[in-house]
């Protein structure tokens, strides 16, 4: 049998349709190594560090953590095998042998570099400008292991500035892809801040809250040191967060939940920040949608879970996370989503009730605006059409018509205050606002005529100014301006006399 050289292609570009994505399997991986270090005594549980840098004037990024490392012996059995981990099996989070190739189309070398002991570093290279030339070439090598002889080189290396025991990602060469977002800090960081096993901010008041409920009940959380150039990365989770320019909202209550297994066992838990729900929240926020997690890695994209949703698009207006504990729930191979079985079957029947509950919350909230709107627009008429009114400049059928307007509107603000689902404090603000406005429409009743601006004008003359005043009212698009017209008009002939 022959394993043909295509399907170096298939593990690496075909693989991942992020290029971000790289450094998510690179961080995993160094996860792992920590978690091995922490279990063996190498490092204490609240220790284990990665560091990603990137230098922009070289395009070479360098992913180093302080885990296990690889020992010489397992070293190239480890690195250079194809599709073969030794993870399987061991509840560590990568387990298919393939991450560590995702790096190979994006750069002229892939380099990994380790020690485990005082001595000389072991260094396994990639050739990958070589690698795509052969790849293109007809003739070029048969099958994989031809193709890997080509361009894989293996050397023992004299590590200067090098810890004792450690293990090395470098990417050199990096190519420049989707508006060069490999070798942008920022982006990487945000990436990472919301996918990498990484710990709450300080001042995130639920984060620690969350990570004991989440430890309590068997996950594994394996938190990191990461830093990208020296930036400590922290999870992007808030008090507050920006729905719209100048319009802060503040997360009210967290929710956890448990979903239980098809044998009756915890297979997830989760939770959920809940919030005022006024609508979706936008992308730069990096926390909105309910999102899922192995290990503490996030799997997919945020939209993942949006098909629980009675409606999809109710998912952007929620924050959380559900953390799957249960080992037969298996991310696929792109770590986009999860294998298609009786168990993710279960999980997702299991977590419907809750995105169904969410679905609720944000059709109430929904329902709450557009009443409060409906109030506010009915207030919002009858000022304007009362601020008319007491000019006392127009005619009598004219006032007729517009107290009548004003009478109507305030009736459908009566009508939007008494539905039900407005939240007490709006309401009774809504309510006062309602009671000053009424006052007002009382008051025009000891308006007189030889209070009207235009008392003491001919009669012909005040006709035809009334005219003009109510032809301003009904052909202006903004009624508002039409009124402030008017009273400089008002203001005017007063100045006049």
């Amino acid at each position: 049998m022959v394993v043909g050289r295509d399907v170096i292609e298939l593990l690496s570009s075909g693989m991942y349709t992020d290029p971000l994505t790289i450094y998510r399997e690179y961080i995993q991986n160094a996860a792992d190594s920590i978690d091995r270090a922490r279990a063996d005594g190498m490092l204490a549980s609240d220790e284990g560090e990665v560091m990603l840098r990137v230098d922009q004037s070289t395009r070479t990024v360098t992913i180093t953590d302080n885990g296990a490392g690889i020992s010489k012996r397992d070293f190239v059995r480890r690195l250079a095998s194809l599709g073969a981990s030794s993870k399987r099996g061991l509840g560590e989070r990568g387990f298919r042998g393939v991450g560590r190739l995702s790096g190979l189309a994006y750069v002229q070398a892939l380099v990994f570099r380790t020690r485990t002991a005082p001595g000389p570093m072991l260094e396994l290279r990639w050739d990958c400008r070589r690698l795509r030339a052969l790849m293109r070439i007809a003739d070029g090598p048969p099958d994989v292991a031809a193709l890997m002889a080509e361009v894989v080189t293996l050397a023992e290396v004299e590590a200067q500035d090098k810890p004792e025991r450690f293990f090395e990602v470098e990417l050199s060469g990096v190519s420049r892809v989707r508006g060069d977002r490999l070798m942008n800090p920022a982006l990487i960081e945000q990436y990472l801040s919301q996918v990498a096993p990484v710990a709450f901010a300080d001042d995130f008041s639920h984060g620690r809250e969350i990570e004991a409920v989440l430890a309590a009940a068997g996950i594994r959380l394996g938190n990191i040191g990461l830093t990208v150039n020296g930036a400590i990365v922290r999870r992007p989770y808030r008090d507050t967060f920006e729905l719209s320019p100048g319009r802060t909202v503040a997360h009210e209550d967290v929710e956890f939940f448990e979903l239980i297994s098809t044998d009756e066992r915890v297979a997830a838990v989760g939770w959920l920040l809940h919030h005022a729900y006024e609508g979706a929240l936008p992308n730069d926020t990096l926390i909105k949608g309910l999102r899922a997690r192995v290990g503490n890695i996030q799997i997919g994209e945020p939209n993942l879970l949006d098909e629980l949703f009675p409606e999809p698009r109710f998912n952007s207006w929620t924050v959380g996370e559900v953390h799957v504990l249960d080992a037969r729930i298996v991310p696929n191979g792109r770590r986009d989503g999860f294998e298609q079985d009786a168990h993710f079957s279960n999980l997702a029947n299991r977590l419907a009730p809750i995105a169904r509950a969410v679905s609720r919350r944000c059709r109430t909230s929904s329902a709450q605006r557009r009443n409060v709107r409906d109030i506010e627009v009915a207030l919002s008429d009858a000022e304007t059409t009362i601020g008319k009114l007491e000019q006392n400049a127009v005619g009598d059928a004219a006032w007729i018509s517009l107290s009548t307007s004003a009478s109507r509107s305030i009736a459908r603000a009566e009508l939007s205050a008494g539905r039900e689902g407005i939240d007490e404090r709006p309401r009774q603000q809504l309510l006062e606002r309602l009671e000053r406005v009424k006052e007002r429409l009382a008051g025009l009743d000891a308006l007189t005529p030889s209070a009207q601006p235009l008392a003491r004008l001919p009669k012909a003359q005040r006709r035809i100014y009334e005219h003009i005043i109510e032809l301003i009212y009904d052909c202006s698009p903004d009624q508002a301006g039409a009124t402030a017209l008017v009273s400089r008009i008002l203001g005017r002939l007063a100045d006049t006399r």
